[in-house]
């Protein structure tokens, strides 16, 4: 039978491939591999650690934008960080 000429037609025209869906397994698995291969290398994975907070209590008399600049961070994050409360 056979698929139908049209749809054919339309694979063409409009880019669709046969094996589309097939890509999503193997591309799930690459991807896990590579991030077992970066951890398996000891590099750090994920979102960066906060700033200890030695580091903090030196840029804490500064403006927003100076702490920030000598911390090497945006101003939002900094001034997120700075007033929050310390334990």
């Amino acid at each position: 039978m056979g698929v139908p000429r049209r749809f054919k037609e339309n694979r063409v025209r409009h880019g669709i491939r046969w094996g589309g869906i097939g890509g999503v397994p193997r591309r799930f698995w690459r991807r896990k591999a590579g991030l077992a291969r970066a951890k398996a290398q000891g590099k750090r994975l994920g979102r960066p650690e906060r700033l200890p907070d030695e580091r903090l209590a030196a840029v804490r008399g500064l403006s927003v934008r100076e702490a920030a600049r000598s911390l090497g961070i945006s101003a939002a994050t900094a001034h997120r960080w700075l007033s929050q409360k310390t334990p």
